[in-house]
């Protein structure tokens, strides 16, 4: 999946229609629905996670899109954040799976570095988004990398939009802080 396809052809159909198609088992209207969002879900999940799990993250997206299709309320023109929504909530549960683990691990006497450590790829900023946390790391990629409007990042995270700009105001201060940015 590294290499994401882009739209072979078009589709006329609404988000909302390609769902409900989705919910009655039509494969092909959620290979539009890839089409159309699994490039926004691959460079949200790269800014959250280590590079070699967005591709696994991307498509565990739509195989929940696929289980949850019917929980849908077309509240825009498109269901870009509601996917991103659900991409977040994927990461965010396999965050406290692996912090389960990690527990585990250091309760049985060994060091969880001695199994997760290895090369790792990623980025300073990709690093310092994880940093800030679940919430604020999504929320700064949502509208600053993904160009989400407030109320779209609000839909995605479930956060009131009146909470989005002062949330994300601190988030930016923390990450230029941990960048060591102009300002820091």
């Amino acid at each position: 999946m590294r290499a994401l396809r882009k739209p072979a052809y078009s589709d006329a159909r609404s988000d909302a229609e390609i769902i409900l198609a989705v919910r009655d088992g039509d494969n092909e209207a959620l290979g539009v629905l890839f089409d159309r969002y699994a490039d926004d879900v691959m460079r949200f999940v790269r800014r959250l996670v280590a590079v070699d799990e967005a591709d696994d993250l991307t498509q565990e997206t739509f195989l929940r899109v696929l289980a949850i299709a019917r929980s849908y309320e077309a509240r825009n023109a498109t269901a870009r954040s509601w996917v991103l929504g659900i991409a977040f909530a994927i990461v965010r549960e396999r965050r406290r799976s692996f912090a389960r683990f990690r527990r585990a691990i250091t309760s049985f006497g060994r060091g969880a570095s001695a199994i997760t450590s290895g090369a790792d790829p990623d980025t300073d900023l990709a690093r310092a988004l994880r940093s800030l946390g679940d919430d604020r790391g999504a929320l700064v990629v949502m509208v600053d990398g993904l160009g989400l409007s407030t109320h779209e990042a609000s839909e995605a995270l479930g956060v009131p939009e009146g909470t989005i700009g002062s949330r994300l105001f601190h988030a930016r201060r923390e990450l230029r802080e941990l960048l060591g940015g102009p300002d820091a």
